[in-house]
């Protein structure tokens, strides 16, 4: 498992968003397929919770959408992430009959990766 994507899941998990995309991004773009979609599916999950912290509700539903749809193709352990498990917790976010309008704090900030 590469270092970059463990130091940027870490930060996740601390809620630190953005600073988790800056470490990936640059290992997404030097990664070749298939792992690059991968890489690229979980960075979009980091902006779509980011876009939540700044109150920009459509641009983080747009983003979680693409980010799911990247990361659906693949197995539920893929790369040694608990896929499934973070899936779930993103779609329970997104997926409200009146986002954003049922949002509260810990309800995004509960999201995490786990390793398996």
């Amino acid at each position: 498992m590469d270092k970059q994507f463990i130091e940027a899941v870490k930060l996740f998990n601390k809620c630190k968003y953005h600073e988790a995309h800056d470490i990936l991004e640059p290992l997404w773009g030097k990664t070749d397929e298939p792992k690059k979609q991968f890489y690229q599916g979980i960075i979009q999950a980091f902006v779509a919770l980011h876009l939540i912290q700044e109150k920009r509700f459509p641009g983080a539903y747009k983003v979680f959408l693409r980010s799911k749809s990247n990361l659906e193709k693949y197995k539920a352990d893929s790369y040694g992430v608990d896929l499934s498990q973070f899936l779930l917790e993103l779609e329970s976010i997104f997926t409200g009959t009146d986002y954003p309008n049922n949002l509260n704090e810990k309800t995004y900030l509960a999201v995490k990766i786990d390793f398996k």
